[in-house]
């Protein structure tokens, strides 16, 4: 494992003291923001999983 030469325990604090965590975090949400977005579940997706979750066990 390669020695990180960045002062500071967080890469992102690293970024921050360069002041260009903002222009990276806008990059990368224009490049991965569509796999963001398709992790997140709403509220009623929980709630409709959680009851096919109870069923399921029920009638298994």
């Amino acid at each position: 494992m390669r020695i990180s030469k960045h002062e500071g325990s967080n890469f992102w604090d690293h970024l921050k003291e360069k002041g260009i965590y903002e222009e990276v975090q806008e990059l990368a949400e224009k490049k991965y923001g569509h796999l963001y977005q398709k992790g997140k579940i709403n509220f009623f997706e929980r709630i409709k999983n959680i009851l096919n979750s109870i069923l399921g066990f029920f009638i298994s």
